[in-house]
């Protein structure tokens, strides 16, 4: 019965199959969409649409005429590809970054099939370019264009340059387009580009109104977008200036000197405006003119003068047009006064002659008129004339004739010269004069004979009696007259000379003139000098005059003159030799010269010697020097240069081959295997070897290369001849692998042999080594000859399939590895853990494959007893080589339908052999739970744990990680999100055992936890430098840094405090005066106004500086502090007080409680306990006060609120730790030290002193807490108790038997109170 139904059965399915076929048949692939042509700008994305119904046959795009393949991501065209839906029959072609290659005919073409045609589409691509910035030919954007009015025709041209297709250019004159006079054009600098330029022209018949105007040369372009590119220029059109005009002065006008004129000169329009100058009598005196409102002015301010009188003012207007300058002049007079009258003639005479007297006024307009006047009266019978002066005006000339007697000695004429139309005078007078000579001069000072010292100051003096006038003596030195000093004594005249005896003085006459003006010739005296002087210094010279190494060298040393002769020595570094020979001969001055020489034959070391030659006067005992240092040629020289340089590849050097060499070397040349080089230089570099750079004798080489390697010569050669070094280069480089085998095959129980060749410099034993991660190299056999290592691995199985390194390593850079791969052939072996794939329907599959085996591994995919055809447009395999040996294939199943799902069969294949595998396809669903748990890391406070996900489903996968406490209680689990296999959960307590369980969720739902895995945090902190664990830590060095810092600062102030203690204490002893410093108490700690605890942005006292505090403290008057407890303390209250008035922050109200794990808290600031986790420390009495929450923070998120026994649990454990507060609390009121402990008696100690200044005096409120201050101090501010100045017990009074006890911390509420 049950094989008649499936027979039944099988027999309907394969009518229905027969009946789809032939129906598939009658149906003729078409196309729905045709592509057509189309535009797109380049760099942007074109689309080619193509759409074909029912397509039986393969679909592929041709770029004209070529096919570009049936794939749709278009190999070789990473920029091309076929997008669309392939079920709806979208086969669009696109484009992305289009560019001028795209400019084509695209066809879809669609191959036949069956009963089907071959269909075939064309569409053209038409990509356009948008072209370059338009231009004016020979002009910039913005620029000004000059042209001449009296141009005909100016033509512009304008290109823009590589567009396509053409684009358009308009031209516009100030924004209004221009279409007469232009003329438009086409053309392609290079036709292969597909690129089109456009040149638009346009001709300008320029008028003055075009000056100023703006051209703009517009390009269009369907790339543009409705945008222009422009280019505009200024048109400036050039025309000449006005002709001038000067005003300021009237024809004829006469102005007199001293008198100030402005002439004017004017001049309009003109582009450029004018250029105006001012000419006096054809020289340029002005050009500093003005231009504004269309004209140009140039204002010239004359201070008139004679030289003004018939003076030319021109004025000269021109701009670049004018050809010649337009002119405008004015002729200038002026009258003027003489300057000055002039007296010509001698005015001295002997009795008996007569002279002739001229006076001559200066130049005047009109003319002077002369007048003559002696002994008050005027004189008659002079001659007059005037002549007209070459500077302007006139000049008037009068001579009188005067006979000389006796009586006429000394007789005053005066000449006056007046011009009479402005009434001025000028005057000049002359007194006549009886001469006779002066008596012979007389020399003193010097005794003829005596010598003297050179360099001695010697003072010679002249006088001379008589005559009239009195004599003029002067000093004579052969025919250099000397500067003298001169003085009178009555009729004597004396002249007196003061100089430094010189060499020249020795033997030198000098001479006394007297003269005056009645004598024909000089009278005069003379003396001649004997002067005693040293050699002004010494010639050293040399024979021959160019010394070289080996010849034979004369040095001669001369002193110049000397009286009496010196002496001359010789020194070669600083120690006398001998001379040759020495003689003396006659020198200059009277004096005499003494000639040394030394013979020597001079070396290469000689060169640079200093060789002194000292001449003394040993009268004088003083002495000259002088030195040569000799110039010894030689030939090229090496020193101090190794004959091997090792250096290592790829580093550079810089080697100092300089040789020494007189002159210096003229020449290096370089051979390497005495093969000349040709290096370059830093400026030229050659070619062959760009990295040997030569400066002179210095080589240097930059990352050499082991091709550098060689023996290598310098030659230096200069005038004297050549110098050779020889030197060999040693190039050292690090281990390279040059050839490896890989892979190797070998049969199972065979021996492999791996073979690994080095190259290095220099080559060590045992260079090359095997090795191989978590590998037993026991079975196998190095041997390492001449750069060869060669592995040996003896009877080989499956296991030893792997990567063995070759590793190379001289010691010199890193070592170098290559892995050889050794295969051991087996047949394919299936992975057989993926069981089960999973899609949703439309969705694509993927049924994973993973095999190993060697030699390669192919796969073969089956449904059921039917291979898959890959090649169908619903399927698709990629294959993947995982390593040498592993490998996986994936099948894709495209748009997943119903029939799709069931089982695969997986076919892996190779040489040897084949393996399969069955893979169930199936519908989505909840994903397997996680498995292989396990911990990676465990900290003091964290654990990171990490699992293998099971089947997912089908779908993305999350995780949910679960944790808590390991205990019996079920309770008190904390939760955890990730999308990641491996996490890490923080926040633990130290030396805890937590159990973790991890669940997979995806979309379908959620799987079991995973079997649980117990982890224990760490016992013990982290110590040292790696303990500061996050950002806020300090450094350990900070700290020590500050806290010496604040010892410093503690132990400083505490010295203040003690100087300021003790000098009040002495003032107030000096003072003796008991009754005061009772009142001055009394006065400090009486009731005010004034609160206790001042704001501080108001109170100067509570909030200044230490130099303030300091201040007051000094000034303040302090007495006993033992007979009032109340002055003393500042009353602090025991339990939080209530503040009325004042909303109180939550962080400072609770600040007391807190302790180092407290509550977690949201961004609201709400507080929320984790459920059962009671290991965070003490916890906030006021917990209940916060609003509660139903979440529990976790690190993922949040997750549904706690079951409810849960939630009971946490609400326990809430009322437990309110209530352990409320006991802290308790404690608080008990007296206690300040270290937290109880005190004797239940009592508190007395808080901390307070004090005033005699600023303000403090009270202490009795009931109400004081305001809190604008500033929050922090625990370690808070002052602690101090005694007050004079009194070290920090003892109460009425306790002074008992011993101190340790200061209390302040109650974190009250910070910010000064006390």
């Amino acid at each position: 019965m049950k094989g008649t139904v499936y027979t039944r059965f099988l027999l309907a399915f394969c009518c229905a199959c027969t009946v789809l076929l032939a129906g598939a048949q009658n149906v003729i692939q078409s196309f729905r969409v045709m592509p057509n042509d189309t535009s797109v700008i380049a760099g942007e994305t074109a689309v080619l649409k193509c759409e074909v119904d029912s397509m039986q046959g393969m679909l592929q795009w041709a770029k004209d005429g070529f096919a570009l393949g049936f794939d749709r991501s278009i190999i070789g065209y990473p920029r091309y590809s076929m997008v669309g839906s392939v079920t709806l029959g979208q086969h669009n072609l696109m484009i992305t970054n289009t560019d001028l290659s795209d400019d084509a005919d695209f066809e879809c073409q669609v191959t036949p099939s069956q009963n089907n045609p071959h269909l075939k589409a064309k569409a053209h691509l038409y990509v356009m370019v948008p072209p370059d910035q338009p231009e004016i030919e020979g002009h910039t954007n913005g620029s000004t264009v000059e042209v001449l009015l009296t141009d005909i025709t100016v033509n512009l041209t304008c290109n823009a340059m590589n567009g396509k297709p053409a684009p358009g250019l308009i031209w516009k004159r100030n924004g209004r387009d221009v279409t007469e006079t232009v003329q438009y054009s086409t053309y392609s600098s290079d036709p292969s580009s597909k690129r089109v330029n456009a040149k638009s022209i346009i001709t300008l018949n320029p008028v003055k109104e075009d000056n100023g105007a703006l051209y703009s040369c517009q390009a269009t372009h369907p790339a543009l977008r409705n945008k222009v590119l422009e280019t505009v220029i200024k048109l400036s059109v050039l025309y000449e200036p006005g002709h001038p005009v000067i005003t300021g002065y009237r024809t004829n006008q006469i102005i007199r000197t001293g008198d100030t004129v402005t002439l004017s000169c004017k001049s309009e329009g003109g582009n450029p405006l004018a250029r105006v100058v001012w000419y006096k009598n054809n020289i340029q005196i002005d050009y500093s003119f003005t231009t504004g409102d269309n004209m140009a002015v140039n204002d010239l301010v004359v201070n008139a003068d004679a030289s003004d009188n018939n003076a030319e003012y021109k004025c000269e207007v021109s701009n670049v047009v004018t050809q010649a300058p337009k002119v405008a002049a004015v002729l200038m007079k002026v009258y003027f006064a003489p300057a000055k009258a002039e007296i010509l003639g001698a005015a001295n005479a002997r009795a008996g002659e007569t002279i002739m007297l001229s006076c001559v006024s200066s130049n005047s307009n009109p003319a002077a008129k002369i007048t003559w006047i002696a002994k008050g009266q005027q004189l008659s019978g002079a001659t007059e004339r005037v002549i007209e002066a070459p500077e302007g005006g006139y000049k008037t000339y009068s001579n009188l004739t005067v006979p000389l007697t006796d009586s006429e000695n000394d007789v005053i004429y005066e000449c006056q010269a007046t011009n009479e139309a402005l009434g001025q005078m000028a005057r000049a007078d002359v007194t006549l004069r009886v001469l006779y000579p002066p008596n012979n001069p007389v020399i003193s000072g010097y005794t003829a004979g005596t010598p003297i010292r050179a360099k001695s100051v010697q003072t010679l003096s002249c006088s001379a009696s008589g005559g009239n006038p009195r004599a003029t003596i002067t000093w004579w030195k052969g025919d250099e007259e000397l500067p003298s000093s001169d003085k009178s004594v009555g009729k004597i005249a004396i002249g007196e000379i003061q100089f430094i005896a010189q060499a020249s003085d020795n033997l030198a006459e000098y001479r006394c003139n007297a003269t005056n003006e009645a004598t024909i010739t000089p009278l005069l005296d003379t003396a001649r000098l004997t002067v005693h002087f040293p050699p002004e210094g010494v010639t050293v010279t040399q024979d021959p005059p160019v010394a070289r190494a080996g010849q034979r060298l004369t040095l001669k040393c001369s002193s110049s003159s000397s009286n009496p002769a010196s002496v001359v020595s010789w020194k070669k570094d600083n120690r006398p030799i001998g001379a040759s020979s020495h003689y003396v001969q006659d020198a200059a001055y009277g004096g005499k010269s003494t000639i040394s020489e030394v013979v020597l034959t001079p070396s290469e070391e000689d060169n640079g010697e200093n060789y002194e030659c000292e001449a003394r006067n040993e009268e004088l005992k003083q002495s000259v020097h002088n030195a040569i240092q000799l110039n010894v040629l030689f030939k090229p020289r090496f020193q101090g240069i190794g004959s091997k340089i090792s250096i290592v590849e790829g580093q550079s050097t810089v080697i100092n081959f300089t040789a020494q060499a007189n002159p210096g070397v003229t020449q290096y040349t370089w051979y390497k295997e005495s093969e000349k080089l040709i290096l370059g230089t830093k400026t030229k570099r050659d070619l062959a070897l760009p990295h040997f750079i030569v400066d002179g004798g210095v080589l240097n080489i930059t990352n050499v290369t082991r091709a550098d390697m060689g023996n290598y010569s310098c030659q230096a050669q200069n005038s004297e001849g050549v110098g050779t070094i020889n030197f060999t280069l040693d190039v050292q480089y690090p281990a390279s692998i040059s050839s490896v085998v890989s892979p190797v095959y070998v049969d199972k129980g065979d021996r492999a042999f791996l073979e690994c060749q080095a190259d290095a410099n220099p080559t060590v034993p045992d260079m090359i080594k095997w090795t191989r991660v978590d590998y037993d190299m026991t079975h196998t056999a190095q041997v390492y000859d001449a750069g060869i290592s060669r592995l040996t691995v003896y009877n080989v199985s499956k296991t030893d399939s792997g990567a063995f390194v070759c590793t190379a390593k001289n010691g010199i850079g890193i070592e170098a590895t290559k892995i050889v791969e050794l295969i051991v052939k087996y047949p394919p072996e299936i992975e057989k853990l993926e069981v089960k794939s999973a899609a949703e329907l439309g969705a694509r599959g993927k049924v994973v494959c993973k095999a190993e085996g060697a030699p390669p591994v192919s796969f073969t995919w089956f449904k059921g007893s039917e291979p898959i055809n890959v090649s169908l447009a619903r399927y698709s395999v990629e294959h993947q080589k995982l390593d040498f040996i592993h490998y996986v294939t994936y099948l894709y199943i495209h748009n997943v339908t119903e029939k799709d799902y069931g089982r695969y069969k997986c076919v892996a294949r190779n040489d040897l052999g084949s393996d399969s595998f069955l893979v169930r396809f199936d519908k989505t669903s909840k994903p397997d739970p996680p498995s292989k748990i396990q911990m990676v890391n465990s900290t003091h406070d964290s654990v990171t744990i990490q699992w293998v996900p099971g089947f997912d489903g089908g779908l993305p996968l999350t995780y949910n990680v679960r944790y808590k406490v390991d205990s019996k209680d079920i309770r008190g689990h904390l939760y955890a999100d990730t999308d990641k296999t491996v996490y890490t959960v923080t926040g633990l307590k130290l030396n805890t055992a937590y159990e973790f369980t991890v669940r997979a969720i995806n979309r379908e739902g959620s799987s079991d936890y995973s079997p649980g895995i117990i982890v224990k945090t760490s016992s013990t902190m982290p110590t040292g430098p790696s303990a500061l664990g996050t950002a806020d830590e300090v450094p350990l060095i900070i700290i020590l840094s500050v806290c010496i810092v604040g010892v410093v600062l503690l132990a400083c102030n505490v010295l203040l405090i003690i100087f300021f203690v003790r000098r009040r204490r002495r003032k107030m002893e000096k003072d003796g005066s008991e009754s005061a410093s009772q009142a001055n108490t009394i006065e400090m700690y009486a009731p005010s106004d004034r609160p206790l605890y001042q704001n501080f942005q108001k109170d100067n006292y509570s909030q200044g500086s230490l130099d303030k505090s300091m201040e007051d403290f000094a000034t303040d008057s302090y007495r006993s502090f033992d007979d009032d407890d109340d002055i003393k303390r500042v009353f602090i209250p025991p339990q939080p007080p209530v503040y009325s008035g004042r909303s109180l922050d939550r962080d400072a109200r609770y600040a007391p409680l807190r302790q180092t794990h407290s509550p977690a808290m949201d961004k609201q600031r709400n507080y929320t306990l984790p459920a059962g986790h009671s290991g965070h420390g003490g916890q906030h009495m006021y917990l209940d006060d916060y609003p509660r929450t139903d979440e529990v923070p976790y690190h993922g998120g949040s997750l549904p609120r706690l079951r409810p026994q849960e939630d009971e649990y946490a609400h326990q454990l809430r009322k437990n730790q309110m209530q352990k507060g409320l006991n802290s609390i308790g404690e608080q009121g008990q007296g206690r030290n300040r270290e937290g402990l109880p005190t004797p008696n239940g009592k508190a100690p007395p808080p901390p002193p307070t004090r005033s200044s005699s600023h303000g005096r403090a009270h202490i409120p009795p009931l109400n807490h004081p305001p809190l201050p604008a500033r929050n101090y922090d625990l370690n501010e808070m002052p602690r108790y101090t005694p007050p100045p004079g009194n070290t017990d920090l003892r109460p009074p009425s306790r002074r038997s008992q011993k101190p006890e340790p200061a209390e911390p302040l109650p974190v509420e009250m910070r910010g109170h000064l006390v």
